[in-house]
Order: structure tokens, then C-alpha cells, then sequence
């Protein structure tokens, strides 16, 4: 959901997401405290707060942190038909790639066995990044 403008906290006081964008990241650089509505005040407080390094907020991770296109590759590799691997393995380059992926996956009936290779490899990514930041996971 978050586009390459914004930037996404965990608060681990109150286990809130805060979302930051770069507007309010330059607005913070300024000294203009009164011309700042109250909910700017509180996100540039964040921003502030994480550019002293406060262990209180740790950035989640981007879209770009997740690689789908990896998790796709990797699902290719655990086809066992060869000829349905290689296909797929195609589908997965070039312009469109995901919409051709998910249509011959549809064509094939394995749409269902791909929804539960991803959500299990993000599930993974959850689990260890919640243990490399000191996060509980339940």
C-alpha cells in the first residue's frame, strides 16, 4: 500500500504503524513550528525521533524488501512438470510479468497452491524480521 514516497514505522511503545511521507520529512527540516497543524507536529516528532536513531521506532520493511518477483521465481523452481517449470519460468520475465504469471496460473488450477507458497515465504519473512528487531510474534 505504500507507494516509494513514504516510509512505514513500527512504534514499539504503542505497537502502532506510523507512515511517514516525504513532504512531512522536508516540512520537519524547517523551523516553522507554527505554521505546523497538530498532526504534522506529531509525525515530524517521529521523524525526529528516528533520525536521532530512538530505538522506539523500526522502519518496516518496503515492497522492495519483499521481492515478489523472487518469490515467484521460487515458486517456479518447486514445479515438478518440466514443461509446466519452464513456462512458467517464462511467463516471469518482461513487461507484465505478474498479470501473465497469475493468468497461467489460473489456466493451470494452481492459483490456490501459489496464494499459500507466498503467504507461507512472507510468513517466513514476518517471523524473522520480528526476531532480528526484537518484536514478539504470535
Amino acid at each position: 500500500m505504500l507507494n516509494d514516497d513514504m516510509t512505514a514505522y513500527l512504534d514499539r511503545c504503542t505497537n502502532a504503524v506510523v507512515t511517514i511521507d516525504r513532504e512531512i520529512v522536508i516540512l520537519s527540516e524547517r523551523d516553522e513550528p507554527d505554521e505546523w497543524a497538530d498532526w504534522q507536529r506529531e509525525m515530524i516528532e517521529v521523524v525526529r525521533e528516528v533520525e536521532k536513531g530512538s530505538e522506539r521506532y523500526v522502519q518496516l520493511p518496503s515492497q522492495r524488501d519483499v521481492h515478489e518477483w523472487d518469490i515467484m521465481r521460487r515458486f517456479c523452481d518447486n514445479v515438478e512438470d518440466e514443461r509446466l517449470r519452464q513456462l512458467l519460468l517464462h511467463t516471469i520475465h518482461g513487461r507484465g510479468a505478474f498479470r501473465r504469471f497469475k493468468s497461467e496460473l489460473d489456466r493451470e488450477g494452481l492459483l490456490d497452491r501459489w496464494f499459500d507458497f507466498k503467504r507461507n515465504d512472507l510468513r517466513e519473512k514476518v517471523i524473522a524480521w520480528c526476531l532480528e528487531n526484537d518484536i514478539p510474534y504470535a
